[in-house]
């Protein structure tokens, strides 16, 4: 829904506006940094994090951590 603000983890954070996400940093007080990514730029991420995980040894920042299925 436009408008909710999720926290990532690392100070980051993440929006949608009804047509982008948008990326925020924040130091708690105010937002530091701000990247949109327009839906043609996502699906250039998807595509990127894709080929990632394709590569042989899967880096660690997209393995998959235990319990993340847990419900």
């Amino acid at each position: 829904m436009p408008g909710d603000k999720t926290y990532l983890g690392d100070g980051a954070y993440v929006e949608y506006d009804g047509y982008a996400l948008v990326l925020t940093t924040e130091n708690g007080i105010e937002v530091t940094n701000r990247i949109v990514l327009e839906p043609n730029v996502y699906h250039s991420l998807v595509e990127y994090v894709a080929r990632l995980k394709r590569a042989q040894p899967e880096p660690a920042c997209l393995a998959e951590q235990e319990g993340d299925d847990a419900g």
